[in-house]
């Protein structure tokens, strides 16, 4: 359910003074009690750079599924591709949680890259 189609997450370049490239990746997200894992590919996102379609356009299931490595421009899954100096890019996750799941604290980690695309 889309509440309020609001999304708060964004990366902003402020500081940058380059266009900049921006990725994601992510681990397996991981219940210690008892032992199970919920694969990072119940994990999907999606990005935009213009404002005015950030809280409407990103709608389930996303651009990507979350894999454990950064995409490049080939693959169409980045966050942003040469984001210009001041930038920034709003993204909206989802998780799907199958059904016999085990309820429970799951953690991971999802990481962020940023690097020179001048």
């Amino acid at each position: 359910t889309e509440v309020n189609h609001i999304t708060k997450y964004h990366i902003s370049t402020a500081g940058s003074n380059v266009p900049v490239n921006i990725s994601i990746k992510g681990d397996h997200l991981v219940l210690f009690s008892p032992s199970r894992i919920l694969g990072m590919g119940n994990v999907s996102w999606n990005s935009t750079v213009n404002r005015s379609l950030a809280n409407f356009s990103m709608a389930y299931p996303g651009k990507a599924n979350l894999t454990d490595y950064y995409q490049n421009s080939s693959t169409n899954a980045m966050v942003a591709e040469k984001l210009f100096p001041g930038g920034i890019a709003w993204l909206r996750f989802w998780l799907t949680i199958p059904q016999n799941q085990p309820a429970g604290q799951y953690t991971g980690n999802f990481t962020i890259q940023c690097a020179d695309a001048s």
